[in-house]
């Protein structure tokens, strides 16, 4: 008996690639496809694409007000949609036919709460290759996460138990997050297994308007998560806190100490030294870990 896998997709006027993308979810092998759709506002002909996939009774989608592909992926997994596992799938990129079953082959393979992710087959806007990413000196720990989320969420896949955890994290009050960094650390939180696979199983589409800092200088880097940290101020140490507050009975006792040090940095001052020279903070790139730590100074994680 085949496996279903509920595909949790979020379009944003995707009009222009999204009809190969629903083609190769369509065509993967080995699995039963389940396939919802949130469409975040779309002004283009995204919809009309989606009724007429509707119509032929491969996928399922609803309409709602834009508040940015984050909040759209979570408010896809408050449907409580049964299934054997689930994935993440944004709208320009291609699969290839085996990318499910080979997620669920290693995944399958453990108990508990686990998640899988890969690298990623990097193409122009015509799927022409570019090359790799394959996230050199990767850590996955949930310092790690904290430091700089790494992990590409269109490649996650994950199972039941998992699902449970996340379902209903739309609901919590003052989260800002994105879909794919707070499942990895809530999995991670909870001693979860998150499978990382040195192959990839997805075409990657990279193109003008997308927004990346992926192959750009030191300063374009700095520039750019000194922008973000400007604009999410203290939004890691929040983070924190609202994990703490939702899953605290979840997490495992080592877990519990580091998210109180990045929850209570500001109002503790050995938590805040500590959290200064912790080595838990560690993405696995060097630059990212010396940014975060004079982010800490600044008192603005």
């Amino acid at each position: 008996m085949k496996n279903n896998v509920q595909i949790f997709l979020s379009t944003y006027n995707g009009e222009k690639y999204i009809i190969p993308q629903i083609e190769s979810l369509l065509a993967q092998k080995d699995v039963e496809v389940s396939i919802l759709v949130r469409d975040d506002g779309s002004t283009d002909g995204t919809i009309d694409i989606l009724k007429k996939y509707e119509k032929k009774g491969v996928l399922t989608f609803y309409q709602g007000k834009n508040m940015g592909y984050a909040k759209s992926f979570l408010h896809l997994l408050t449907n409580n949609k049964e299934a054997d596992y689930y994935a993440f799938c944004d709208q320009d990129d291609v699969w290839l036919p085996d990318k499910l079953i080979k997620a669920i082959e290693k995944i399958s393979k453990n108990e508990g709460p686990s998640l899988y992710t890969s690298t990623l087959k990097r193409v122009d806007e015509n799927l022409r290759f570019l090359g790799m990413q394959s996230f050199k000196n990767l850590r996955i720990t949930l310092g790690a996460e904290f430091t700089r989320h790494r992990l590409a969420g269109c490649t996650f896949v994950f199972n039941k138990e998992l699902y449970n955890i996340i379902k209903n994290a739309y609901y919590i009050k003052n989260l800002n997050c994105s879909h794919d960094k707070l499942i990895t650390i809530l999995c991670l939180a909870i001693n979860g297994k998150v499978i990382f696979d040195k192959n990839s199983y997805i075409l990657f589409r990279r193109y003008g308007t997308n927004t990346s800092s992926d192959g750009k200088s030191i300063l374009h880097k700095f520039l750019k998560e000194k922008e973000h940290f400007t604009s999410y101020k203290n939004n890691e140490s929040n983070l924190a806190k609202c994990i703490l507050e939702y899953y605290k009975e979840q997490i495992s006792e080592q877990n519990l100490d580091l998210l109180l040090k990045i929850a209570n940095y500001r109002n503790n001052i050995m938590n805040y030294i500590k959290l200064i020279f912790s080595k838990e903070l560690d993405c696995g790139f060097w630059f990212y870990n010396i940014f975060i730590k004079l982010v800490i100074i600044c008192k603005c994680f």
